[in-house]
């Protein structure tokens, strides 16, 4: 048994250890122990390196695998923690007794088996540590490299169809050219490069990696803010109003990871660069940032030579027919661009020689060089120039051609994001007319090509466009085409000397497809004397050359906005967490029924809540961030709704429910535990604050319309914390405080009521033929067996004191009430408005729009009845500050169609019809979507409804327990109801 070592007194000193006694056994194991103990071990996760290294490696770098030849013979090499210094002197020193114990060469041969046995198990080690490495290193770099193998593999694909599609269309020109006999045309011999023009389609998504290194979770500075609102300002801009941010997933992704990037700038070129790298993953190059230098008129020039009609004659040989050369000639159009185009006498003589066009097949329209954007010439000139257009392009057009439309996007309302919830609010499409429709005016012709010719400068005739999209002509371009003329477009300031041009909208194809898609791109130089072009279209032209390029539909005709929201955990990343901060801001600001009626203004409150978002250390601190947010809207129908809000909120109740009531918190409800509170006692402290100081502090823990459903809110959160023992200070009749420690858990939210009536019939006949009617605890089915026993009453009490029931049955069976008390056929009970959202509406401060309007979009609320069979007794109503959203609009249909009298305190002045938007950290935002007002255009929004009887409770009557209101709704219904008796 020998071991092969580097060091010479080491191997000779292991090999006499091998041929003697086993003391060379408890070596070996200690040895083998030494080793599993002392190697460190490769972190899993670090990337595999290379096989092919010479160089000594360390003891955390891989260990190579031994190749098939030497796959039988021992390790040559073995680790320096076995074989060192110390463990050579060791044997060197027990040489002598390795001598006397020569007799023992069984127990070696048992030592050597053991051997073998440590180098399989070791074997084994490394073999599963390599493995573990491979695996790692692959998955790290599939992680790395998705994004390059994914472009590299779209692009090769599509260079692969430009080459089959090049391929083919030398074959066609192979097949298509003359016999041998005779000669070729001489262009033919000089080909140019072609290649089909890539469809426009929308590109795959790229994988968005969030930041290597999270953020620490402080504010930035004021100049970050700042950053931080103009990125809000754009981003809001494009995921509206951009054609495809909607539909581009990584959008969202995106703009989470690089506003880590926006605000981490610490210089105006490092934040330049990072607005860039944001905008360009949208792949619009419309779509960019601009320095004042790009918004500054540019001096235009026009080179395309003289407008006019030529002829390109094929050469040919002598013996070639005089038919065949009229077959083979190509004439040519240069069309007036720049000044000539608005030259009425040039189109005018261009007109006449438009005749000879129908004596030729092949047709070339050269557009090359700069021309004048429509938006440039005079409104008269421009009529005339497009008038003229269409006519020339007429006399080319067999059948009529269409032009493009721009399409933009609208909203009509925000439409709701909340699964399954009823339709609200609409995202849409807004298609313009065509910008030209061409009438047929050519004769047919066999075999009939026109081709034109564009480069990137050039602005094409929407009447030449219509041609491209019928397939009644062919579009050759070099280096692009050039939309900008076309396309509307806002410019967004970002602070700083920098601006952002935001396209707004696409062309639509009267075919289906997006924007200007070549049928032939020309690979060739940029000069303005190269004729490649030129020669390719005449190849084109005379059907030597086939394009195979196929323009591709538009893949997005649903415009609604896809609710892309990623599974954020409950305390995002930075970058989600302003981006959570940004969609509240842009979907609050551009659809809030409600926005002129706040107290704050909400672009002032997000240079607030930035700050609070970016220092948030946890869950709880970016849900009362959010929800402080939220609070500036000042409408009560506003919730947000998440886990980590309830938390923040806290999710378990004491025992008894509060209402404010002569400026005092009393108890109006308690359960069997109670721990020793009454019904009518006052709440002086809460959780260690006295009332006043416990307002103040939750005062901007849920939105609110007016002062008294702040209150309201208020007195909802009085009883709710984190589970456990809760601390208070009660006082009763005596008027005398007392400490109590009360219990909270969650179960007690199930078995507290929303209003103190619970123990009471939902319907019930009171005295004097009086119906009354709780609506508040009332179903669809109650209220249809209410009605049909109440028909011979003298009077109906409805009672609204209560949160509203927003079911769509619900709220049919409200109308359905209201129908039967209608005395009009057809009454008008409410206006209702949306907000239409066009175009982009940023702050003054942050935008360079003139004008930024908000359109609204009114209709009426009519119910229609039969009042042949309509309830003609009088009716009453019940409210207070908890009659919200459909009990008011049910209040409204009640004042307009049967006179109903309030009784009570305002109610809420909350209500139209809500809608939601989902936010990072799987929140939902709900708000009114619609604004609600009375028949006759009256405010309702933060008002409610005025009661004509006022009547508030009182602690008197809550202690006797006694309903003050509905008491007085006896009384005054029994005064109308009763005559007045006259005294003897």
């Amino acid at each position: 048994m020998q071991l092969h070592t580097k060091q010479g007194r080491g191997s000779r000193a292991l090999r006499r250890f091998g041929r003697h006694s086993g003391f060379a056994v408890a070596c070996l194991i200690l040895g083998a122990c030494s080793f599993f103990q002392i190697t460190p071990t490769t972190d899993p996760a670090a990337p595999a390196k290379p096989a092919t290294a010479n160089k000594p490696k360390p003891a955390t770098a891989p260990k190579p695998e031994p190749s098939a030849k030497t796959a039988k013979e021992p390790p040559t090499e073995k680790p320096k923690s076995e074989v060192n210094a110390d463990s050579i002197k060791r044997v060197a020193a027990e040489r002598d007794s390795v001598k006397k114990v020569a007799a023992e060469r069984d127990s070696v041969k048992k030592v050597a088996a053991q051997r073998d046995s440590v180098k399989k198990v070791a074997a084994a080690r490394d073999a599963a540590l390599n493995a573990a490495r491979r695996d790692s290193a692959r998955i790290t770099n599939a992680k790395r490299d998705s994004v390059q193998n994914a472009a590299k593999a779209l692009a090769k694909a599509q260079q692969d169809a430009a080459k089959a599609q090049s391929d083919a269309a030398k074959a066609a020109a192979v097949a298509a050219a003359p016999p041998k006999s005779t000669s070729p045309p001489k262009t033919a011999t000089n080909t140019p490069v072609v290649a089909a023009a890539p469809p426009v389609i929308r590109q795959p998504e790229p994988i968005i990696e969030p930041p290597a290194v999270e953020p620490p979770a402080v504010a930035s500075d004021s100049t970050g803010i700042a950053r931080l609102a103009h990125a809000a300002v754009l981003w809001n801009a494009i995921r509206l109003y951009h054609p495809t941010a909607a539909q581009h997933l990584a959008w969202e992704n995106a703009t989470v990871r690089h506003l880590t990037d926006v605000r981490g700038a610490r210089s105006r070129n490092e934040y330049i660069t990072a607005i860039r790298e944001w905008l360009a993953t949208l792949g619009d190059k419309e779509t960019r940032l601009q320095s004042a230098a790009d918004v500054a008129p540019v001096a235009r020039s026009f080179t395309n030579g003289t407008p006019g009609i030529g002829r390109t004659i094929t050469p040919n040989t002598p013996s070639r027919k005089s038919a065949s050369t009229t077959a083979d000639t190509v004439i040519t159009v240069v069309w007036p661009i720049g000044v000539a185009a608005n030259d009425s006498a040039m189109w005018a003589a261009l007109q006449k020689r438009s005749t000879e066009i129908g004596n030729y097949a092949h047709v070339v329209i050269d557009l090359r060089g700069q021309g004048a954007s429509f938006g440039e010439l005079d409104a008269s000139y421009a009529t005339a120039v497009s008038s003229a257009q269409i006519a020339f392009a007429s006399k080319f057009a067999s059948l009529p051609a269409t032009g493009p439309a721009i399409r933009r996007r609208m909203y009509e309302g925000w439409p709701d994001q909340r699964p399954g919830a009823a339709l609200f609010g609409n995202a849409s499409w807004r298609v313009s007319n065509p910008l030209a429709v061409v009438p047929a005016g050519a004769t047919p012709i066999a075999n009939r090509h026109v081709v034109i010719i564009a480069d990137s400068s050039s602005e094409i005739p929407p009447s030449l466009l219509a041609l491209v999209s019928t397939r009644q002509a062919t579009l050759v371009a070099k280096n692009g085409i050039d939309q900008s003329a076309y396309i509307p477009n806002t410019i967004v300031a970002l602070g700083e000397g920098l601006t952002a041009r935001v396209r707004l909208g696409e062309l639509l194809n009267a075919d289906g497809t997006v924007g200007v898609q070549p049928d032939t791109v020309v690979n060739s130089p940029t000069g303005r004397d190269d004729s490649t072009s030129p020669k390719t279209a005449q190849l084109i032209a005379r059907g030597l050359l086939k394009n195979a390029a196929s323009r591709r539909a538009a893949v997005d005709n649903d415009a609604l906005y896809a609710n892309s929201e990623r599974n954020f955990s409950h305390y995002p990343i930075m970058g989600a967490r302003l981006l959570g901060a940004f969609k509240l801001w842009g979907t609050a600001r551009d659809f809030h029924a409600y926005r002129e009626l706040q107290d704050e203004n909400i672009d002032a409150a997000l240079l607030r809540i930035i700050p609070r978002a970016e220092a948030a250390k946890d869950a709880d601190g970016y849900a009362g961030a959010m929800l402080d947010f939220a609070t500036v809207m000042d409408d009560a129908q506003a919730t947000l709704n998440s886990p980590s809000v309830t938390q923040h909120y806290g999710a378990a109740f004491a025992p008894f429910r509060t209402r404010w009531v002569e400026g005092r918190a009393i108890v109006t409800q308690i359960t069997s535990d109670a721990s020793g509170l009454v019904v009518g006692d006052e709440i002086s402290a809460a959780d260690g604050y006295p009332m006043p100081a416990y307002i103040a502090e939750h005062r901007r823990y849920g939105a609110a319309s007016n002062e008294w459903t702040r209150m309201r809110n208020t007195m909802d959160m009085v009883a709710r914390g984190n589970a456990g023992e809760a601390s208070y200070r009660a006082r009763g009749v005596s008027n005398r405080d007392r400490q109590l420690t009360i219990s909270r858990n969650p179960q007690n939210a199930t078995r507290l009521f929303d209003t103190e009536r619970y123990h009471t019939p939902v319907w019930r006949e009171l005295p004097n033929s009086i119906g009354y009617l709780d609506l508040d605890r009332a179903t669809p089915n109650g209220i249809d067996s209410a009605l049909k026993a109440f028909a011979s009453t003298k009077a109906i009490i409805f009672d609204a004191r209560g949160p509203a029931r927003g079911t769509s049955e619900m709220s049919s069976s409200l109308i359905s009430i209201a129908q039967r008390v209608s005395v009009q056929p057809n009454t008008l009970i409410s206006k209702q408005a949306i907000r239409v959202g066009t175009e982009p509406c940023a702050p003054a401060e942050q935008s360079q729009l003139a004008n930024c309007v908000q359109n609204r979009r009114q209709f009426d609320d009519i119910i229609s009845a039969d009042t042949s069979r309509r309830y003609r007794g009088r009716t009453v109503l019940l409210i207070d500050e908890r009659t919200q959203g459909a009990l008011e609009q049910f209040g409204l249909a009640l004042e307009s169609a049967a006179n109903t009298v309030f009784i009570g305190t305002p109610s809420a002045g909350a209500s139209g019809n809500v809608t939601s938007v989902t936010l990072p950290g799987q929140m939902i935002l709900t708000f009114s979507g619609s604004e609600l007002r009375h028949a006759d255009g009256r405010q309702l929004q933060r008002v409610g409804l005025t009661p004509q009887v006022d009547v508030h409770p009182t602690v008197k009557g809550i202690r006797a327990g006694a309903d003050e209101v509905l008491e007085r709704a006896q009384q005054y219904l029994q005064q109308q109801v009763e005559p007045v008796r006259k005294r003897k």
